[in-house]
């Protein structure tokens, strides 16, 4: 069967446990699961229609300039949240004029902090908490569905609640760790593996 497919993407990070859409500036939004059928859905989200990786580039370089980075003893450019780069994709067969949907995440993990070495204080501090919170809760999801049992803690952060209908089931995840050649941060570098073998053991069913 012949299909047109029509794309789009949007560009939003969590900072401190909230969702802003960075397409224009950076607008609150709202994670909530709307049930089996439509899934997660975040309001409001701007989507820009997309037909090249060039037109992908632009919408990601313009909701850059709104993310949230800061200087840290670690990092100049550290960033203080996670963020999500997301391609939604609708296929129409053109003879039975059915829809498929799907979407796809690129998420821009910011990375684990020890504060000792970081030196953060005020904002900063509460910053490096939340990242810390939010990775260890994804950690806790992953190995939930990992161990396939128990229930999955979704909602005890926005990134999990963002994540909830593309972990597990017939979703596939992938992880790229980034880690440093210096001899220093060779405690973060191992927490940072460990943490990715976690996530290649997620079965996709």
């Amino acid at each position: 069967a012949d299909y047109q497919f029509h794309l789009s993407v949007s560009v939003m990070e969590i900072y401190n446990d909230k969702a802003f859409d960075l397409s224009s500036g950076r607008t609150p939004a709202k994670v909530r699961w709307a049930g089996d059928d439509a899934g997660v859905v975040v309001e409001p989200l701007a989507k820009k229609a997309v037909t090249s990786a060039d037109d992908v580039q632009e919408a990601l370089d313009k909701a850059y300039a709104s993310r949230s980075i800061a200087g840290t003893n670690m990092n100049a450019h550290s960033s203080r949240s996670h963020c999500v780069l997301t391609v939604f994709v609708t296929a129409r067969n053109l003879s039975t004029n059915t829809q498929i949907r799907g979407k796809l995440h690129l998420i821009d993990l910011a990375g684990s902090e020890r504060v000792k070495q970081s030196g953060v204080e005020g904002d900063r501090l509460k910053e490096a908490s939340h990242i810390n919170i939010s990775l260890t809760h994804l950690k806790t999801v992953i190995g939930t569905l990992a161990n396939m049992k128990g229930h999955v803690a979704y909602r005890n952060s926005t990134l999990t609640s963002l994540l909830q209908d593309s972990l597990g089931g017939n979703c596939k995840c992938l992880m790229f760790a980034n880690i440093s050649g210096e001899t220093k941060n060779v405690p973060e570098s191992v927490c940072t593996i460990k943490y990715a073998a976690e996530a290649r053991k997620v079965e996709v069913g």
